[in-house]
């Protein structure tokens, strides 16, 4: 099969034992909501690949997909008081 053709069935979730877009971002929110808490007050630094950063801010907001753009190595800031998310900052490559 070529790639293209498995890149859109992983864009349509229609691969067998592939975790869903949603399972994702259910697992990105949840991962990050707990950290903060356990961390409270603190600068955490988390480093991971892109699809679950995109699973975190496609949860958050309307405005990005999983094909949204994303620089490698880029710096995607999130602030959270109270179990929800306050200011979000996505993609900085300075």
């Amino acid at each position: 099969m070529n790639k293209h053709k498995i890149y859109d069935k992983i864009k349509r979730d229609d691969v067998d034992d592939l975790e869903k877009s949603f399972e994702l971002q259910e697992r990105a929110y949840n991962a990050i909501i707990n950290i903060a808490n356990k961390y409270q007050g603190k600068k955490i630094l988390i480093a991971t690949h892109s699809h679950f950063i995109k699973g975190f801010f496609t949860k958050i907001s309307n405005e990005f997909t999983f094909t949204s753009p994303l620089y490698n190595a880029s710096r995607n800031y999130i602030f959270i008081d109270n179990n929800k998310v306050t200011k979000y900052i996505f993609n900085l490559n300075d």
